[in-house]
């Protein structure tokens, strides 16, 4: 049973709002790596790759492309959890039987799947994550043009520094915007004058409150006090000190 909120059905609490962008964040990403999955699979059987191993392979990559779908979207956190660390480790492994195999030929359009790799992992894990993935990857490409036919292999190097550029350049661009977002989110629910929590913040809280309430089956209480002849006090002090005496209340 939903609780009839007393107020507007679009104004919702600050974790709900992460974790709605979360869990859409995850379907967009899910979704487009079940498109990746396809295009790999429609390019190797172009190939003539149709061997039964081939199949078994293509078919295990397509069921492993919906885990982020059904799984990550299905659980949001904004921080990295045990299927984001899963998804991470067996990206490794899945990018390193790639360049292995691989490492004999002078271009594959593997290589690009990388830079897409590292992109995932930048929006939706940061750039912590994204740097830890680029690095245990540039270890492996590093091993392969060092151990198997390196003069082979200088897109794979090429490869490294876009990595790295696309980490920085992309990176940066997302903490100015997240940096945006938070001076957003903080000027829509904070006076400007005292800088206390606004009337828009009280009824994200209130819901929230309500709606937990309402699902715990407890009662929930709301204590509104008034302080007296604070008008006295505004009109004998100035402005400023009045303000100063509202951000103690804070």
């Amino acid at each position: 049973m939903k609780l009839n909120n007393p107020f507007s059905d679009a104004v919702s609490c600050l974790d709900r709002d992460v974790l709605d962008h979360t869990r859409q964040l995850d379907r967009i990403i899910g979704s487009f790596r079940i498109m990746i999955a396809l295009f790999i699979v429609f390019v190797e059987l172009n190939l003539g790759h149709t061997s039964p191993r081939a199949m078994v392979g293509y078919t295990l990559l397509f069921l492993y492309s919906t885990l982020w779908l059904l799984m990550q979207a299905r659980y949001p956190s904004p921080k990295i959890g045990k299927w984001g660390y899963f998804h991470f480790v067996v990206d490794l492994l899945v990018m390193g039987t790639f360049t292995f195999l691989k490492s004999t030929l002078t271009t594959s359009y593997h290589d690009g799947l990388y830079i897409i790799l590292v992109l995932i992992y930048l929006v939706r894990f940061g750039k912590q994550v994204a740097i830890s993935f680029a690095v245990i990857v540039s270890a492996i490409i590093i091993y392969v043009c060092l151990c198997r036919h390196f003069e082979h292999n200088i897109s794979l190097f090429i490869l490294l520094g876009t990595m790295l550029a696309v980490i920085y350049f992309v990176g940066n661009i997302m903490d100015l915007e997240k940096s945006l977002r938070e001076k957003l989110r903080y000027l829509s629910t904070h006076d400007q004058l005292t800088g206390v929590y606004n009337f828009r913040y009280f009824q994200e809280q209130l819901i929230h409150e309500l709606e937990r309430a309402h699902r715990y089956q407890r009662s929930l209480s709301l204590v509104i006090f008034d302080i007296d002849d604070f008008k006295k006090y505004n009109d004998s002090f100035v402005m400023m000190q009045a303000t100063w005496c509202c951000r103690q209340w804070e």
